[in-house]
C-alpha cells in the first residue's frame, strides 16, 4: 500500500507545517496562532482551547501568503485621435480583450493614436502607505478605489509622475486611463509598499496565459455521500473501485461511488457532465465528449455503456474514458468535512479521536487514521462536493472567463494531464516500492521470527547437549557402579560367601568330627575300661576262687587241726601283714612309677600348652597385623573412593559438562556462522546495488552539472546580454529623462512663458491698438514664440528620436528578458534537478557509508566470530583433552579403586586366614590347655594316690612290725599241727590280701586308665564348645555374606536396569540432541535462506526506490514538486 508520506510526495507540491492554525467559530469570531494540540477536546492555539462544539472551521495549515498583484484586469481599447479621455468615454471601444490579465500593457494599441482603459482589482497584502510611479507617452491617470493617485498630462511627450496612497489589506478597485495622442505608445507603472520592493505592474508584451483552473485537480473517486478520495484509480469492477497502492483505510464499492475520475478535469470539461440532465449516467471520453447511457457492466477496468446511438460499447478506463459518472451524489448537508493535505475530502457525522489521531470510520473510509500533519482543514458546514463546486465555479465565470478557460485547455492538458499521468506512474512505482518494502518487512519479520526460533533452538540444543552430557555422565556413572559391583565386589562377595559357607560347613564338620571323636572315644574308653575291668574281674574272680579254695583248704585244715589256732593266726598274720606290706609297697611303687611315668606327659602337655599359647599369641599378633592391614586397606579404599574415584568422577562429569558446553558453543557458532554471515553477504550485495546507484546518480549529477554549466553559461551570456540591454535601456531612459528634463520641458516651459507673455500682450494690444510700444513688444513676443515653437518643434523631433530609441531599447530589453528568464528558469530547473540529485545522492551516499560501515562492522564481527570460533574450537579441544584426561584419570582411579577393593578383600581374606589360624591355634591351645589341665589333674590325682599308697605302705609296715612283734611275743613255737594249719591259713590270708590288693590295684588302674583316657577324650570338649560358638559366628557371617552377596546381586540387577534405563535415556537424549542439532541446523539454514530472500527483496526494494527517485528526477518539472 502507499505510505502516506509517499502519497504526500506524489500528490502534494508543498509540504505544510503545523506551525500555525486559524479557527473560525460558529459565532463568526476568528482566532489565529501557533497550533499546540489537536485532540478530541478540540484545537489548542496560543494556550486557548476551542472545543469542536463551537468551531465552524479549523484551518490547520498556514494560509498561503497574500500576493501583491493585479487581478482580473480587463482591457478596453479605443483607436483614433482623442485629446482627452472624457472624449474617449463617449464612444464604444474598438476592442474589448476577453482575456483577463494580471498586468497592464499597451502592446495591443501599438504606436498608433488611441486610448486604453484598464479595470481590475489590486490585491494589497499588508495595510500601509504605498508609492506609485508612472511614466507614459502620452497621458495616463491611476485611480484606486475612488481616489486619483497620480497622472501625467497629455502633452505629446514622455511624462513621469509619482504619488502615494494609504491602503488597507485586501483587494481594491483598480482603474488606469491611458491616452496616446500620436506616434509612440509608452506606459510604465511601478509600486512599492510595506514589505514590497519596487515592482512593475506593466508589461511591454503579453505574459503567457494561465492554465484553466482545474475542476478535478487529480485523479480520484467521488463517493455517493460527497467524500472525495484523491488517489489514482487503478481498476474498476462491478463491485469495487481499486486505487493504486491499495491505500489503508479506504474501501469504495461501486454501489457507493458517484463518479470515477481517471485523470484531472478542467472546468469546461467537467461541465460537460452536467450538460442536460444533472447527474446523468455516462462516460466522459478522453476527447472531451460525454456519452450518456446505461452502464451495463464494469469488469477489469472496462466500462460497457449502452447508448441509443451506438448501442453497447466498451471503453477502457484511463486510456479511452477520462471519467465515469455512475449516479447523482447525495445532497450536501451540514456535517464535518475534513480536507487532507493530499486533497482528499472526508465527510463525517461525528469526529472520533485516538489521542491526537483522527479516526475516519464512515463509508468509504474504514478506520482511516489521520495525524495532525496530514490534515489541512476541519469544518462543520454544508459544503457541496468537489464536482458540484466545480459546476458552481464554472457557472460564476463570465463568458469571457469561460472562453479564457476553454482557450487554456491545451495548457491545462499539457500541465495537469501530463502531471496526472506522471504521478500515476510515480504512484505505481511508489506502490511497487512500498509493496517490496512491505514484502521485505514481512521477510524481515520472518527473519526475526526465525532468529527468535533459532535462539529458542539454540537454547534447546544447549539444553539438549547439557542433558546429553548429564545422561552420558549418568550412564558412565551407572556403568562404573555396575562394573565395580559386578567385576569387583560380586566375585569377591561370592568368594567371601563361598568361604563363609565352606567355613560353616568345615566348622560343622569339625564339630561333628570332634563330637564323634568324643562319643567314639568315650565309647572306646568305656569299652576299653569295661574290657579291662572284665579281664580284671575274671582275674579277680580267679583270685576270689583261689581265696575260696584256700579258705576251704584252711577250713579243712582247721577242721583237721585240734590245736590252738591263735599262734597260727598270729604267725599267719605276720605273713599276711608282710603280704599286705608287699602289696602296699607294690601299689606304692606302682603309684610312684605311674606318677613318674605321667610326669613326662604332663610336662609335655604343659610344653605343648605353652607352645600353643605362644602360637596363639603369634597368630593373634599376625591377626592383629592383618586387621591393621585390612583397616589400612579399607581406609585406602575409602580414600581412593572419596579422594580419588569420586573426585575423578566428579571431574569427569564436570569435564563432560564443560566439554558439552564448549562443544555447544562451538557448534552453535559454526552452525549459525553461515546464517549470521549471510547478513554480511547481503550487506555486500546491498552495497554493490547502492554503489551502482551511486555511480548512476553521480553520472546523472555530472551530466546535470555539465548541463548546469552549459545553462549557466547560457544564463550568463543571456544575463550579460540582459545587463547590456538593460544598461542600454537605462541609458536610453536616462537620455530620455535628461532630454525631457533638461531640454524639452525647459523649452516647453519657455514656450509656455513666451506664449503667456504673448497672450498678455495680445490682450493689451487688443485693448490699446494704437500703442506702438505694445505692438512692438507683441511682435517681438510673436517672433520669440515662433522662434521657441520652432525650437520646441525641433526638440520634439529629436525627442521622438530619443523616445523611439528608448522604446526600441525597452522592447528589445523586454523581448530579450523572456530569453533571459527562460535561461534563468532552465538554469534554476537544472539547479533544482541537481539539488534533487544531490539530495538523493546524499541519501544514497549516506546509506552507502552506512552500508560500508555496516559491512566493515560485519566483516570485523565476522573476524571476531572466526576468532571466537577458533577460540571456541581451541576451548572445545582443550575441554576434550581435559575430558580424555579426566576419563583416563577416572579409569586409572577406577583401576586403583579396583586394586584397593582387591587389596581390601585380600586383606580381609588374609585377616580371615589369620582368624582361622588364630582359631586353629586357639583350638590347639584350648585342647593342649585342657590336656595340660587334665594331665595336671591326673598327675595330682596320681600324686594323691602315691601319697595314699605311701600312707598305706607305712601303715602296712607298722602293721607288719606289730604282727612281727606279736609273733615275737609268742612264747612257744608252732607245732606241727599248727605248722600244717599255718600253711593253709597263710595261703588263705595271702589269697585274701591278693583279692584285696588286686581289687585295689584294679581300682587304681581303672582310675588311672579313666584319667588317662578322659584326659585324651576331654581335650575335644572345650574345642567343641568353642567351635559351636564359632559356628554361630560363622553362620552369622555366612548369613551376612549371603545377604551381602544377595544384595550385590540385587544391586547388580538394579544397576543393570538403571544402566539400561540410563542407556535408553542417553540414547533418547542423544536422539533429542541430534534432533535439536538438526532443528538448529534447519533453523540456521532457514535463517540463511530467509536472510538471502530478505537481501534479494531488499535489493529489489532498493532498485524500486532507485527507479522511483530517478523517475522523480526525470519528471520533476512535470510532477510539479521537489
Amino acid at each position: 500500500m502507499l505510505h502516506p508520506t509517499a502519497i504526500a510526495l506524489i500528490f502534494a507540491a508543498v509540504q505544510f507545517s503545523l506551525s500555525a492554525a486559524t479557527i473560525q467559530t460558529r459565532d463568526g469570531k476568528t482566532a489565529s496562532g501557533s497550533l499546540q494540540q489537536l485532540s478530541e477536546q478540540g484545537v489548542r492555539i496560543n494556550g486557548q482551547t476551542f472545543s469542536w462544539g463551537i468551531i465552524r472551521k479549523a484551518y490547520l495549515a498556514p494560509a498561503p501568503g497574500a500576493k501583491a498583484e493585479l487581478r482580473e484586469v480587463k482591457t478596453k481599447i479605443w483607436r483614433g485621435s482623442f485629446t482627452t479621455f472624457k472624449e474617449v468615454l463617449t464612444r464604444d471601444p474598438s476592442t474589448i480583450d476577453g482575456v483577463t490579465c494580471q498586468y497592464v500593457t499597451v502592446r495591443r494599441l501599438g504606436n498608433t493614436p488611441g486610448a486604453i482603459l484598464f479595470e481590475g482589482r489590486l490585491n494589497v497584502p499588508l495595510a500601509g502607505d504605498y508609492q506609485f510611479r508612472l511614466a507614459s507617452d502620452d497621458s495616463a491617470r491611476l485611480m484606486i478605489g475612488d481616489k486619483e493617485v497620480l497622472g501625467t498630462p497629455a502633452e505629446f511627450s514622455y511624462r513621469r509622475a509619482t504619488g502615494s496612497i494609504r491602503l488597507t489589506a485586501g483587494e481594491h478597485p483598480f482603474r488606469l486611463e491611458y491616452l496616446n495622442l500620436a506616434s509612440y505608445a509608452i506606459l510604465e507603472l511601478d509600486w512599492s509598499g510595506p514589505g514590497l520592493a519596487w515592482t512593475t505592474l506593466s508589461a511591454v508584451k503579453d505574459w503567457p496565459l494561465l492554465p484553466a483552473p482545474p475542476a478535478i485537480p487529480a485523479a480520484g473517486a467521488l463517493a455517493w455521500n460527497g467524500s472525495y478520495i484523491a488517489y489514482p484509480v487503478e481498476s474498476l469492477t462491478d463491485s469495487r473501485v481499486r486505487f493504486v497502492g491499495e491505500p489503508a483505510g479506504v474501501r469504495l464499492t461501486t454501489v457507493n461511488a458517484a463518479a470515477i475520475f481517471f485523470q484531472p478535469l478542467s472546468l469546461p470539461v467537467a461541465d460537460r457532465i452536467r450538460s442536460g440532465k444533472v447527474g446523468r449516467e455516462g462516460v466522459l471520453l478522453v476527447a472531451g465528449d460525454f456519452l450518456e447511457g446505461e452502464i451495463l457492466s464494469i469488469k477489469n477496468n472496462k466500462i460497457t455503456l449502452q447508448t441509443l446511438l451506438f448501442g453497447a460499447k466498451q471503453y477502457q478506463g484511463g486510456s479511452q474514458a477520462s471519467a465515469v459518472f455512475l449516479q447523482k451524489p447525495a445532497k450536501a448537508r451540514e456535517q464535518w468535512v475534513v480536507r487532507t493535505q493530499l486533497g482528499t475530502e472526508i465527510r463525517l457525522r461525528k469526529l472520533e479521536w485516538d489521542g491526537p489521531v483522527l479516526i475516519a470510520d464512515q463509508t468509504p473510509f474504514r478506520k482511516l487514521r489521520l495525524k495532525a500533519d496530514e490534515i489541512q482543514e476541519i469544518a462543520f458546514q454544508s459544503k457541496p462536493n468537489i464536482l458540484e463546486r466545480a459546476w458552481v465555479t464554472w457557472g460564476k465565470l463570465s463568458e469571457q472567463e469561460q472562453q479564457q478557460a476553454v482557450a487554456g485547455q491545451g495548457r491545462f492538458d499539457s500541465i495537469y494531464k501530463a502531471r496526472a499521468g506522471a504521478r500515476v506512474y510515480l504512484a505505481q512505482l511508489d506502490e511497487k516500492w512500498r509493496r517490496l518494502e512491505s514484502e521485505h518487512a514481512a521477510v524481515d519479520a520472518e527473519v526475526h521470527a526465525i532468529l527468535k526460533q533459532m535462539q529458542e533452538q539454540e537454547t534447546q540444543a544447549r539444553k539438549a547437549r547439557a542433558n546429553a552430557a548429564q545422561t552420558a555422565s549418568d550412564y558412565a556413572l551407572y556403568q562404573r557402579k555396575l562394573h565395580v559391583n559386578l567385576h569387583l565386589f560380586n566375585p569377591r562377595l561370592r568368594e567371601v560367601h563361598e568361604l563363609t559357607r565352606r567355613r560353616v560347613t568345615e566348622t560343622k564338620r569339625a564339630i561333628e568330627a570332634e563330637k564323634k571323636a568324643l562319643t567314639d572315644q568315650a565309647k572306646t574308653n568305656a569299652e576299653y575300661v569295661a574290657k579291662y575291668q572284665a579281664d580284671r574281674q575274671r582275674q579277680q574272680d580267679g583270685y576270689v576262687k583261689h581265696q575260696g579254695e584256700r579258705k576251704a583248704d584252711y577250713d579243712k585244715a582247721r577242721g583237721a587241726s585240734k590245736g590252738d589256732v591263735r599262734p597260727v593266726e598270729i604267725t599267719a598274720a605276720v605273713a599276711r601283714a608282710r603280704k599286705v606290706r608287699e602289696f602296699a609297697e607294690s601299689r606304692r611303687n606302682r603309684a610312684r612309677d605311674t606318677l613318674n611315668q605321667y610326669t613326662g606327659p604332663r610336662d609335655d602337655a604343659r610344653r605343648q600348652r605353652d607352645d600353643a599359647k605362644r602360637k596363639v599369641d603369634a597368630a593373634r599378633g599376625q591377626r592383629d597385623a592383618r586387621a591393621r592391614t585390612l583397616q589400612q586397606a579399607q581406609m585406602h579404599e575409602a580414600n581412593v573412593l572419596k579422594n580419588g574415584l569420586d573426585v575423578a568422577e566428579k571431574k569427569m562429569i564436570q569435564m563432560r559438562a564443560n566439554y558439552a558446553a564448549k562443544a555447544a558453543v562451538y557448534h552453535e557458532l559454526i552452525g549459525k556462522e553461515s546464517a549470521v554471515d549471510q547478513s554480511r553477504v547481503d550487506a555486500l550485495g546491498d552495497l554493490q546495488s547502492i554503489d551502482r546507484h551511486v555511480r548512476d546518480w553521480e553520472g546523472q549529477l555530472r551530466s546535470a552539472q555539465g548541463k548546469l554549466r552549459q545553462d549557466e553559461q547560457n544564463k550568463n551570456n543571456a544575463s550579460r546580454d540582459y545587463v547590456r540591454r538593460r544598461e542600454l535601456m537605462e541609458t536610453a531612459r536616462r537620455t530620455l529623462h535628461d532630454f525631457v528634463d533638461k531640454q524639452e520641458q525647459p523649452a516647453l516651459q519657455r514656450l509656455n512663458a513666451v506664449k503667456e507673455r504673448h497672450d498678455q500682450l495680445a490682450a493689451q494690444v487688443e485693448k490699446a491698438p494704437d500703442d506702438t510700444n505694445l505692438a512692438a513688444q507683441l511682435k517681438q513676443a510673436q517672433e520669440q514664440l515662433a522662434k521657441d515653437l520652432a525650437a520646441l518643434t525641433a526638440l520634439r523631433g529629436k525627442l521622438n528620436g530619443v523616445i523611439g530609441q528608448f522604446q526600441s531599447k525597452l522592447h528589445d530589453f523586454s523581448y530579450h528578458q523572456e530569453t533571459s528568464d527562460r535561461m534563468e528558469t532552465e538554469w534554476v530547473r537544472t539547479q533544482g534537478d541537481i539539488k534533487l540529485l544531490e539530495k538523493f545522492l546524499t541519501a544514497k551516499k549516506s546509506r552507502q557509508a552506512a552500508l560500508r560501515k555496516t559491512t566493515g562492522d560485519l566483516t570485523r564481527k565476522r573476524t571476531d566470530r572466526q576468532n571466537r570460533i577458533r577460540a571456541a574450537k581451541g576451548e572445545m579441544d582443550r575441554a576434550l583433552t581435559a575430558l580424555n584426561q579426566a576419563l583416563a584419570e577416572h579409569n586409572r582411579r577406577l583401576a586403583e579403586y579396583g586394586t584397593a577393593i582387591t587389596k581390601r578383600f585380600e586383606a580381609a581374606r588374609n585377616l580371615e586366614d589369620g582368624e582361622n589360624t588364630l582359631k586353629r591355634e586357639q583350638y590347639t591351645f584350648i585342647q593342649n590347655e585342657m590336656v595340660a589341665k587334665l594331665r595336671d589333674q591326673e598327675w595330682a590325682r596320681r600324686e594323691r594316690v602315691l601319697k595314699e599308697t605311701e600312707t598305706v605302705f607305712a601303715a602296712s609296715d607298722r602293721a607288719l612290725k606289730a604282727a612281727e612283734a606279736a609273733k615275737a611275743g609268742l612264747k612257744t613255737p608252732l607245732d606241727g599241727d599248727q605248722n600244717t594249719l599255718l600253711g593253709p591259713l597263710t595261703a588263705w590270708y595271702e589269697a585274701q590280701e591278693q583279692v584285696v590288693h588286686f581289687h585295689k590295684e584294679t581300682a587304681l588302674e581303672v582310675v588311672k586308665m579313666k584319667g588317662e583316657l578322659e584326659a585324651d577324650r576331654l581335650r575335644w570338649a572345650p574345642s567343641v564348645t568353642v567351635r559351636e560358638a564359632a559356628l554361630k559366628t560363622a553362620e552369622t557371617a555366612d548369613k551376612q555374606a549371603a545377604a551381602a552377596h544377595a544384595k550385590n546381586l540385587k544391586d547388580n540387577e538394579a544397576f543393570t536396569q538403571m544402566l539400561k534405563v540410563a542407556e535408553a535415556t542417553d540414547k533418547a537424549q542423544q536422539d533429542k540432541q541430534t534432533a535439536a542439532n538438526k532443528a538448529l541446523a534447519d533453523a540456521s539454514n532457514n535463517l540463511r535462506d530467509a536472510r538471502y530472500r530478505a537481501s534479494a527483496k531488499e535489493r529489489e526494494w532498493l532498485e524500486a526506490v532507485f527507479q522511483h527517485e530517478r523517475y522523480r528526477v526525470q519528471k520533476r518539472a512535470v510532477l510539479g514538486f521537489e
